[in-house]
């Protein structure tokens, strides 16, 4: 019975300290404010609707929804340093005859008309 009333005043404590930003609860963990800084981002509605939506199903807050989200996208784009050669990324491959300059003349076949890049 002790416990369950320690436990209940903490956790209204805690959510008191989460909610002043005197603490920030990351990962399970409180942490000081000093191991994070405090940022303000700009949601349309929806977004903040559906993504404090989805925060709530998988039971997390919606901060930490948002530092995972921008994490996973920070290390897939500097796995690949962020850029998707489209060359490497097409997978079609042509079957039939080429024409003989296609190596010379490739713009004009690529894009239709003389392509000047200088």
């Amino acid at each position: 019975m002790i416990r369950q009333i320690y436990d209940s005043r903490f956790k209204e404590l805690e959510n008191v300290l989460l909610d002043e930003g005197l603490c920030m609860k990351y990962y399970g963990y409180i942490m000081k404010g000093d191991h994070m800084q405090r940022t303000t981002i700009m949601l349309p509605r929806e977004l903040k609707i559906r993504a404090y939506s989805k925060s709530r199903k998988m039971g997390v807050s919606l901060g930490q929804l948002i530092r995972e989200a921008l994490q996973k996208e920070i290390d897939s784009t500097e796995a690949g340093n962020g850029l998707q050669d489209c060359f490497y990324a097409d997978k079609a491959v042509y079957q039939g005859d080429s024409p003989p300059d296609f190596s010379a003349e490739h713009d004009e076949y690529l894009y239709g008309e003389s392509h000047d890049i200088r």
